[in-house]
């Protein structure tokens, strides 16, 4: 159970590291696309986080998803209504 919370936590961190690494108005149409779908996936697995883990993953999301542009975000807050 501790390896695959620790598997799930490595590659949530790795990604968004990928993720932060280029500006997002730079992007092409599918990479915005798939950024936002690898973002809600780990949003989706926040809640299967231990609390002290998750507490720093949604700080990282947060301060990640705050450099968005409002289309965006908009799409990734329409998933999750």
């Amino acid at each position: 159970m501790a390896g695959k919370i620790v598997l799930i936590v490595g590659l949530s961190l790795a990604a968004i590291g990928l993720l932060a690494a280029g500006p997002a108005h730079a992007q092409t149409q599918d990479a915005v696309r798939t950024n936002e779908k690898v973002i809600s996936d780990q949003i989706n697995h926040l809640r299967s986080l231990p609390d002290d883990l998750r507490t720093r993953t949604t700080k990282q999301l947060a301060i990640y998803i705050r450099q968005w542009p409002a289309t965006n975000k908009i799409n990734l807050a329409y998933r999750h209504r």
